[in-house]
């Protein structure tokens, strides 16, 4: 859409995540106070009654029920395609957001005009903190097993510095993008069903210029892959190494294109 009226729109696909969908979305209505905001479920055809649960309990939410299973980008894709908010907020099932996450991500984003995507830290359902794609890097690994080996001394979480942080990629459970920027880039690439996005995107954002930036202050509960969980053991590996072996495939054509545009 070119005309964003909306502060934001809400963008998750879900698939037999019935009960950590609900408490995911009501997660969003009861932090999200302030900002004009639309909700989008893409739901890739769903068997554990999922698209009943939104209609009887978020009757106001836009679902998008697939016949079939379209995977995770391209489903995001329609969803986007129909969003009138500034800025989007891309979330996985499940997820839950804190009080104040939403909120402070919208305002930081807003006094950052290059910012084309921020995030949040992710903590598991167990409290850990999630070691993600930001931390490749010698600082931010060591960071990391410094506030890991906290967590298993007191079994508390353990953020070490907090600052906002300019990151190369972003862990994808949950992205507040600009709509310009996720626009300019072409949204998701419909080519990989699932995995890849995370490099797919964030390179693409930076080829364009864009900052993404990483919030620490701000601590989403990820309950990590329990649509995968559904899946028969090792399901997912061939397609994340078909995914993977794609983008680098994509990526190394595209440096190409840019030698010999430089060149010419």
């Amino acid at each position: 859409m070119s005309d964003q009226t909306l502060d934001l729109s809400v963008v998750i696909v879900s698939w037999n995540v019935c009960e950590l969908l609900k408490a995911c979305l009501q997660s969003v209505y009861d932090t999200a106070q302030g900002l004009r905001l639309e909700v989008f479920v893409v739901d890739n055809a769903s068997h554990d009654g999922t698209p009943q649960m939104v209609e009887r309990y978020f009757p106001g939410v836009h679902l998008i029920a697939n016949e079939d299973n379209r995977g995770f980008g391209p489903a995001n894709n329609q969803a986007l395609r129909l969003a009138t908010g500034r800025y989007a907020l891309l979330l996985n099932p499940d997820t839950t957001v804190p009080p104040g996450a939403i909120a402070g991500m919208v305002d930081f984003i807003e006094h950052h005009p290059r910012a084309g995507m921020v995030g949040p830290e992710l903590k598991l359902g167990d409290g850990r903190l999630q070691f993600n794609w930001v931390r490749f890097s010698l600082n931010h690994f060591l960071e990391f097993l410094i506030e890991r080996a906290v967590f298993l001394a007191s079994g508390r979480t353990w953020i070490s510095s907090s600052r906002p942080r300019r990151v190369r990629i972003l862990s994808g459970a949950c992205w507040l993008v600009r709509y310009e920027a996720m626009a300019d880039i072409g949204f998701y690439d419909d080519e990989f069903f699932m995995y890849a996005e995370e490099p797919d995107v964030c390179t693409r954002m930076r080829d364009g210029d864009w900052e993404i930036w990483f919030l620490r202050e701000f601590v989403v509960t990820h309950y990590k892959k329990q649509s995968v969980r559904q899946r028969p053991l090792f399901w997912d590996i061939p397609h994340f190494v078909r995914s993977m072996a794609t983008w680098l495939v994509k990526r190394r054509r595209t440096k190409r294109r840019t030698r010999v545009i430089v060149q010419g």
